[in-house]
């Protein structure tokens, strides 16, 4: 059974039900009018069943953080990247698939997997386009935007344009998205927090000793509070681009993801560029192999078997057709 009170993601804002006992509650795109009312679907052990119309009332949230203003900074040469398992339960992320354990990322030709790379705005919003339920998927399911520079026909259109109806990202001041433009740590921190329900705060966080006054502290503090970043050090280097391998160890952990190289099936797929003993092998083999798993009492993940790798463009069409009436 559900529990009462509940505090619930409707569009980014949060909102607390009284009264009701549900399993589980996504909002629709429909934005609360002024008498506080909002059209919700509500699911019933993950059943989708019709839409209700309840009261909601609204709890202080900050809005969605905007993207670094500031000027694209050049890659950097690959370094050290430095993993840690976070020591606090980590949070769960609203609107995200973390029942399935599908291959989110997708390597090269060559068998590599590139995790000391960069990744792009695009690319981001792609992830997180794929990892998304269906039903969130549907409710913010989109195809157009505000942005000059993301247009019909663009390979991340609808990644995109479902991410910017649901407010995980935003533009820039001048109406551009810039796809093909690089992520720093800090704006990937920022999009991320938009996953989190309005109990995690960040009040009481301390800093990293780089962060104190950036534009993305808040949020930053937020994930941290979620165990979704992790404090072993004393910088977090907010401007400094963020790496594939990096991507995937947060995003594991957004999805509660927990694996370990002594639980995983030898008959995986593996990477030329991934060996073992990097702080990262872990987590690039979670986010490429497509598993059914188990866990143990203390929250071990093993894998119990190997799945083909879905079809993400098929998958898309799909989507695509089974909303095209939106």
């Amino acid at each position: 059974m559900g529990v009462k009170g509940v505090y619930i993601s409707f569009n980014q804002s949060n909102y607390d039900i009284d009264g009701y006992e549900w399993s589980q509650v996504v909002g629709t795109t429909d934005r609360v009018n002024g008498d506080n009312i909002g059209k919700l679907f509500v699911s019933f052990d993950n059943n989708p069943v019709t839409p209700y119309i309840r009261n909601v009332y609204r709890l202080p949230q900050p809005g969605p953080v905007p993207d670094d203003p500031g000027d694209i900074i050049d890659p950097v040469g690959p370094g050290d990247v430095e993993i840690e398992d976070p020591d606090i339960p980590l949070a769960s992320a609203i609107g995200l698939n973390d029942v399935e354990h599908m291959a989110y990322i997708v390597g090269y030709d060559d068998d590599t997997v590139r995790p000391l790379a960069n990744i792009t705005r695009a690319e981001v919003a792609t992830i997180f386009f794929r990892l998304m339920t269906d039903v969130y998927r549907a409710i913010n399911w989109s195809t157009t935007n505000d942005f000059s520079d993301v247009n019909e026909g663009d390979w991340y259109n609808n990644a995109v344009s479902t991410c910017a109806n649901a407010e995980i990202v935003t533009g820039y001041a001048d109406g551009t998205f810039l796809p093909n433009k690089s992520v720093t740590r800090a704006e990937f921190v920022a999009i991320a927090a938009q996953f989190l329900g309005g109990e995690y705060t960040g009040e009481g966080i301390e800093d990293f000793t780089d962060t104190a006054g950036h534009w993305a502290a808040g949020e930053i503090r937020r994930c941290v509070e979620a165990g979704w970043v992790t404090t072993e050090e004393e910088t977090f280097r907010p401007d400094d681009l963020i790496t594939r391998a990096e991507v995937m160890t947060i995003v594991n952990r957004m999805l509660r993801r927990t694996p370990h190289e002594d639980h995983m099936i030898p008959a995986m797929k593996t990477w030329v560029d991934n060996p073992k003993g990097t702080d990262y092998y872990e987590a690039v083999q979670e986010a490429t192999n497509e598993h059914e798993y188990e866990r143990d009492g203390d929250e071990v993940e093993s894998w119990i078997n190997l799945l083909e790798m879905r079809d993400w463009a098929a998958l898309e069409k799909e989507w695509s057709t089974a909303n095209s009436g939106k």
